[in-house]
């Protein structure tokens, strides 16, 4: 009863024009695969760096085999553009457009709508930094739609990453700003607002970069990035190891059961069936899709996005399409621990509220993927 169904409903409804949009008529399309290209070449100038500094660990072989020197060296160089442009005022101006766009569309407060738009650039933690000011007096419901769209979306540098995983940039582009305006709607469903809202002025649109030139803005960006690579990586390695040693403990129970099938990646395909059913997959591609699906639950989308892209050619156009969509998200358990450990730096009397919202937001975020795949796919 306490559902505000607005918000709900036009978010949903901005998904699917979208996707419209983006997707099915000629010139979404075409624009897409223009802006994917454009990105995929300034990717590219992320290798040059990187070559030189790494030599043969990159220059040879697929991303997905060097993993380390890949999402390291495009992290940074995306970190330090990212940092120029907030320098230079562009970013600031972009996303307040964005964010004026999305509260006047879908009803959403000016908070959460310009940590919306700032995730689809900037990524979970930075976003929440421009943010800083308001957090104290954020809702629980606002709170819960902010963390919501960072599970929905992915940042420019992880898209960067995804993009030299050899993943299609057009599916990935088009899902992201698809899954925002969804991922707010679903937020507004699962955590109702029931409390007074304070304004939101909106002035962090316009807050300058405390850089005071552009080289100490590019310091910043780098040496930013560098943490942020270091723990992504920690958390991919501990991730990895953990469900290898899962896997091995049901691949020796299966043994002593007589089930040589049961493994954690069959276990995972086994449980996201009726999912990848309800988005239209066949029934023929259902375990493959449905395995990939598990193993971003389980580990990340790093990995998951590897695997998919190993089944290059092996999958049907529709099943490719549906799971590009499907796992184009932050929506995982690490994911989790990346925005508490944001809030805790930022408003650590907070925590506890982040910490209660975060599950449900979880959720909410990987409904407004899996929806975006099933828009995409029909």
């Amino acid at each position: 009863s306490q559902v505000r169904w607005s918000p709900v409903f036009w978010g949903v409804v901005a998904q699917f024009l979208l996707g419209l949009a983006l997707v099915r008529w000629g010139w979404g399309r075409q624009a897409m695969a223009c802006l994917g290209a454009k990105l995929s070449a300034l990717v590219a100038f992320a290798n040059a760096g990187s070559s030189f500094v790494f030599g043969p660990l990159v220059s040879g072989g697929a991303p997905t085999e060097n993993a380390a020197p890949t999402v390291l060296s495009t992290m940074i160089f995306f970190g330090m553009l990212v940092s120029v442009l907030r320098h230079y005022q562009v970013l600031q101006g972009v996303i307040g457009r964005l964010g004026w766009l999305m509260a006047a569309t879908i009803g959403t407060t000016g908070c959460e709508s310009f940590c919306a738009a700032s995730n689809l650039l900037l990524g979970q933690a930075d976003a929440c930094m421009l943010i800083k000011p308001y957090m104290l007096r954020l809702t629980k419901s606002e709170i819960h739609c902010v963390m919501a769209t960072g599970f929905a979306t992915v940042s420019g540098s992880l898209l960067a990453i995804f993009i030299q995983f050899g993943l299609k940039p057009e599916y990935l582009l088009a899902a992201s700003l698809m899954s925002a305006p969804a991922a707010m709607g679903f937020a507004k469903l699962f955590y109702p607002e029931t409390e007074d809202r304070e304004a939101f002025s909106g002035s962090a649109s316009s807050r300058r970069s405390p850089d005071r030139n552009v080289l100490e803005a590019m310091a910043h960006g780098m040496s930013s990035m560098v943490l942020l690579a270091a723990n992504m990586l920690a958390c991919l390695m501990a991730l990895v190891a953990g469900m290898a040693l899962l896997d091995s403990a049901l691949v020796y129970l299966g043994t002593l059961l007589g089930w040589s099938f049961l493994g954690l990646n069959w276990l995972a395909g086994r449980l996201f069936i009726p999912l990848t059913l309800a988005m239209g997959v066949d029934v023929g591609e259902c375990v493959r899709v449905a395995t990939l699906l598990g193993v971003r639950a389980t580990h990340n989308e790093l990995v998951a996005h590897a695997r998919l892209e190993a089944l290059e050619g092996q999958l049907p156009l529709r099943a490719d399409l549906v799971s590009s969509y499907a796992l184009c998200g932050f929506s995982n358990l690490g994911a989790v621990g990346v925005q508490l450990g944001a809030y805790a730096a930022l408003a650590p009397s907070r925590l506890g509220d982040c910490a209660q919202v975060a599950p449900r937001a979880l959720v909410a975020g990987s409904v407004a993927c899996f929806m975006t795949a099933c828009v995409a796919g029909e």
